[in-house]
């Protein structure tokens, strides 16, 4: 990632020897953050150390700092965050975190420079409040298995217009300090254009608890792909979202996670059956045919890596597409968070090359078996499987076999009795 000038003179700043500061992350147009101005310039006409990042300039420092809302003022001592607030605040509190810094400050013994290339790292977070961080190398993120932790991740959303509700499914990727990053579609927030009322509904030990979203950024129409803020309240261990090294192809096994017309989230079990198949914005499509609601929920890879999200359901076939990884990094990368998927490391990670997986014979393709040879329906269903959408897709995906069948033995028989063509003769029905 490529640092400004503006960006390397503050973090070179920020990373000197007993340097206290309070940052407020703002941008252009955001009503809270102007309501803040006459607080933050009495703090500098006080000469209390108040310097402001425009997270629309300065996406380095944002990233840096994981800032997802504004306005929001973060405490850094001696190049590390000790304290923030999100959202607008008063006078003496804004007092009170710069106070509280400088006792740090002297208290702390005398550290060497920092070189400007190194990040400035949040503060460690402890165990007793987060499971994302531990001080082990291998995280929790690897403990379950991974449709357990992608359902744990899953989260439902309700956008609220003058028009009605729309659900959605979107998944926790990040999470730092009280606030955690949900990504989901982008055409979710078309029909309000992003002003709905958004509430994330998260699915914590069997119990919905239910929190107000903040809109990021969303695509709907090219990507289709969004960003909502939350603050869960809770402890949310986030999914890891594939880098650009791992490589799905056409045959790989994978699993989706969402919620079948706003009900709570279940996993369907399926391969991709094609790679970029409609023009645009790269894209996977997949046998199974994803409900309403269902849409933003995450696509993984066998392990649970992230790699794309549902879009939309293909009219004509058992089958829905889903945003392309390089999709999702894109909007990543462009609201400055690149941190979320260049820095994550899986050690078990592993990508099973299409060719190592046995297709479908040519005559039924796109038709993939929705589980994978390691599950027999009905028997050692994952907890949050939806059975019934298992069922359905097998019947499905049989029925078109059967459909292709005849049309083969139809137009076999045509050719040997030399008749016109059998459009119009009966077809099989559903």
């Amino acid at each position: 990632m490529t640092m400004t000038l503006h960006a390397l003179v503050l973090l070179t700043a920020l990373s000197s020897p007993g340097e206290t500061v309070l940052l407020e992350f703002t941008t252009t147009g955001c009503a809270p953050c102007q309501a803040m101005q006459p607080i933050v310039q009495r703090l500098q006409r006080e000469r209390y150390p108040v310097r402001q990042v425009n997270i629309a300039v300065d996406r380095q420092t944002a990233a840096r700092f994981r800032v997802y809302q504004v306005p929001c003022f973060v405490m850094v001592v001696n190049g590390r965050e000790v304290e923030r607030v999100v959202g607008a605040t008063s006078y003496q509190r804004l007092v009170s975190m710069i106070r509280t810094g400088t006792r740090r400050a002297t208290a702390a013994p005398p550290v060497a420079p920092v070189s400007a290339a190194v990040s400035i790292q949040p503060p460690a977070i402890r165990p007793a409040e987060t499971l994302v961080r531990p001080t082990s190398v291998v995280t929790p993120r690897s403990s379950g298995s991974p449709q357990q932790r992608a359902l744990a991740a899953t989260v439902r959303l309700r956008v609220e217009d003058a028009r009605g509700t729309s659900f959605g499914t979107g998944t926790v990727i990040d999470t730092h300090g009280s606030e955690a990053l949900v990504l989901t579609c982008g055409h979710l927030f078309r029909d309000s254009q992003g002003a709905g009322e958004i509430h994330v509904d998260l699915f914590v030990n069997g119990a919905t608890r239910t929190v107000r979203g903040e809109l990021i950024a969303y695509d709907a129409q090219q990507d289709d792909v969004g960003l909502v803020s939350i603050r869960p309240g809770t402890i949310l261990t986030p999914v890891s979202v594939a880098t650009s090294g791992v490589n799905a192809g056409s045959g790989q096994q994978v699993f989706a996670v969402g919620c079948n017309r706003g009900a709570g989230p279940t996993v369907l079990l399926s391969k991709i059956a094609g790679v970029n198949r409609f023009i645009g914005s790269p894209n996977y499509t997949v046998p199974g045919r994803p409900l309403d609601g269902r849409s933003g929920g995450g696509l993984f890879t066998a392990d649970g890596q992230l790699i794309g999200l549902c879009k939309w359901a293909v009219t004509d076939a058992d089958e829905g597409v889903y945003a392309g990884l390089a999709a999702v990094h894109k909007h990543l990368a462009k609201a400055g968070l690149q941190s979320v998927f260049e820095s994550v490391v899986s050690r078990d990670s592993q990508v099973v090359p299409a060719a190592a997986i046995a297709t479908t014979p040519k005559m039924t393709s796109p038709v993939t078996l929705i589980e994978p040879p390691s599950l027999v329906l009905g028997q050692g269903v994952p907890i949050g499987v939806d059975s019934n959408q298992v069922r359905d897709a097998e019947y499905a995906a049989k029925l078109q076999v059967l459909e292709k069948a005849y049309q083969i033995s139809r137009e076999s028989l045509r050719r040997e009795y030399r008749q016109p063509s059998t459009s119009g003769l009966p077809t099989l029905k559903r």
